[in-house]
């Protein structure tokens, strides 16, 4: 999943491994129609499908085991167009998630929640209606909507090492398509921010903006001033984070 976690190649070999959960990440995908948290019951959850297309494309580049790629590219596509039939549809790039999975730092009593429990109306916009502990958290939508598009992209890198040149152009153009998607709904000019309430509270926007840098969502021009308002949160909470178990890996890589 999310983080992306180069460094067990380094530990172990790994590649009986990684052909097995690649193996059966996909059996999950013939039978479901994409991946997700059936086991756990978490559904068809976006965010936590990453290991589908992070584990055997990561493997790839580390040691060029291009066999997992060859087994199972028919389930890494039937991932991405079950999404976007499912969850993007009527031609939409946005990724419309159906559960209440996000990013936060699970410390609300201690951090936001007093703060929140005295700003109702910021509190209901922060928690999209969406009632799940007392922390606010990351918008949905953006989280799904950017890790998918990363998921894309590496679909795409696949395709075009393979060889299916269709494919490869499909998942290009979705890939560009999302991206522009993003910074159309979410990227906020004026405050220089993909965060919700970039200057109420003690929440600031640190999720959101490290995975647009961390992802190239942010468009280059626009980087240095996405940039400075994640850094001018950070100081302003005397450099602690609000990220969670998902985010705090590109807080730390931008």
């Amino acid at each position: 999943n999310w983080p992306k976690e180069r460094f067990m190649f380094y530990v172990h070999d790994n590649s009986r491994i990684n052909c097995k959960v690649t193996k059966d990440n996909a059996h999950g995908v013939r039978v479901n129609g994409m991946a997700g948290l059936w086991q756990l019951g978490g559904g068809d959850s976006v965010i936590y499908s990453g290991s589908l297309l992070y584990l055997p494309w990561t493997a790839y580049q580390f040691n060029g085991d291009i066999r997992p790629l060859q087994d199972n590219y028919d389930a890494f596509m039937k991932h991405i167009r079950t999404v976007y039939e499912r969850k993007q549809g009527k031609g939409s790039s946005l990724v419309i998630p159906n559960d209440v999975i996000g990013d936060w730092l699970s410390l609300p009593q201690i951090a936001a929640g007093p703060w929140l429990a005295q700003h109702p109306e910021i509190r209901e916009a922060w928690m999209e209606g969406v009632t799940y502990g007392a922390h606010p958290k990351s918008r949905r939508s953006f989280m799904a909507t950017v890790i998918h598009r990363d998921m894309v992209g590496i679909c795409a890198r696949i395709a075009m090492t393979l060889g299916y040149h269709e494919d490869h152009v499909w998942l290009s153009t979705l890939y560009d398509q999302m991206t522009t998607a993003i910074n159309e709904t979410f990227y906020d000019s004026g405050a220089a921010t993909y965060g919700k309430h970039p200057d109420n509270g003690p929440w600031g926007t640190d999720i959101e903006d490290s995975f647009a840098l961390e992802t190239s969502v942010v468009p280059q021009e626009q980087r240095e001033a996405v940039f400075q308002t994640l850094v001018t949160g950070l100081r302003a909470r005397n450099y602690s984070p609000i990220t969670g178990i998902l985010a705090t890996q590109p807080l730390l890589s931008v």
